[in-house]
């Protein structure tokens, strides 16, 4: 299922809707992972494990500023999305504009295209995923791209979303509220990246058991909750945990015990939007 009738792009890692990749268990604390350098001179990082759990197809990293900008460069990837968690950031594109991102803002940068970080505030954090993991970086505004990039669309641009009332609605299930932050048709449904909240009310009895078609990364951004996946037990969920889930019906899980200001941010690979209940799995914890 692509999000649009065009030809799909090839990625640099040769997937695509009808030959989605694998995502593995993976769990980081809040309070876990060593804080790191990384190929952005003015990001110190700490890895979510998608990496692992994604075998470098996809990199997931929670980043803060060290630096108050950078310069211009490019980036050799197929996506590329940075989701204010705090602070302000202020970006420069090649065209001559700017966009100002402040919490919970998202930014999905398009491969090959020149961009620069011209302010950070000290206080700036965010989500910062990628695909593949390792790539490559075309630093300087005037140096020459790649081969790769004649074969991009020319009029790709950044997709910029900020947090507003009208930007929330209904979705997979009526205890939510979803935000789609506009990365299906830019990956030709290999990745939708979405926002999701409690409807305003807590809800103790849970999702029910379940699994989905798509694998999914989620980082808590408010509030709390319970996750239990297979026979693993139970684990509590609050801001900065990070969880990989894998696909299919090996990869049941259940959330319960969620409270009212709960909310995370969500990578589903592929972007499927679906689920299937199922009973407890045998052995698994209350």
């Amino acid at each position: 299922m692509s999000a649009s009738t065009k030809a799909p792009t090839e990625w640099l890692t040769d997937w695509d809707v009808a030959r989605p990749i694998a995502l593995k268990s993976a769990r980081v604390g809040a309070r876990e992972g060593e804080w790191t350098a990384g190929l952005l001179p003015y990001f110190e990082y700490r890895s979510l494990d998608l990496d692992k759990a994604s075998s470098g197809k996809f990199g997931g990293w929670h980043v803060r500023a060290i630096a108050s900008s950078g310069d211009w460069q490019a980036d050799d990837v197929d996506f590329h999305q940075l989701f204010v968690l705090k602070g302000t950031a202020r970006v420069a594109f090649a065209d001559g504009s700017e966009v100002e991102l402040h919490k919970e803002s998202s930014l999905v940068m398009p491969p090959l295209y020149r961009y620069r970080v011209a302010a950070l505030s000290e206080d700036f954090e965010a989500l910062h995923i990628v695909a593949p993991a390792e790539y490559d970086i075309v630093w300087g505004e005037d140096v020459v791209l790649p081969q790769r990039a004649a074969t991009l669309d020319p009029q790709r641009t950044p997709i910029v979303n900020h947090d507003d009332d009208a930007s929330w609605g209904p979705g997979l299930r009526e205890f939510f509220e979803y935000r789609d932050l506009g990365t299906l048709e830019p990956t030709d449904g290999r990745a939708y990246v979405h926002v999701v909240r409690a409807a305003g009310q807590p809800f103790q009895e849970g999702t029910g058991w379940h699994y989905h078609s798509w694998a999914q990364m989620f980082i808590v951004l408010g509030g709390y909750a319970d996750i239990r996946v297979e026979t693993s037990p139970r684990w509590a969920l609050s801001y900065g945990d990070a969880y990989c889930i894998g696909a299919g019906p090996t990869q049941r899980h259940f959330v319960d015990r969620v409270t009212a200001d709960y909310k995370v941010i969500e990578l589903c690979v592929p972007g499927w939007k679906d689920a299937t209940p199922v009973d407890a799995p045998e052995g698994s914890y209350i």
